[in-house]
């Protein structure tokens, strides 16, 4: 597997804004669970795609005091 599939997920994962922007989060969690669903992948990696789920499940929620 190739460490380029987590520059989107990571990016997004720290981009304070990415709130404004569902499709993208859902589009970055949907390329993690392939995968985590992926049975070649290594353990790094499957730790990784949760860990960033789980980011992206907490940025993708609306600031308090935001517009």
């Amino acid at each position: 597997m190739s460490d380029t599939m987590l520059i989107f997920p990571r990016q997004l994962a720290w981009n304070k804004e990415a709130w404004r922007e569902p499709a993208r989060i859902g589009l970055a969690i949907h390329i993690l669970q392939q995968i985590l669903a992926d049975e070649n992948a290594s353990p790094e990696y499957l730790a990784e795609a949760e860990m960033l789920i789980k980011k992206l499940q907490v940025v993708g929620k609306k600031p308090a005091g935001a517009f």
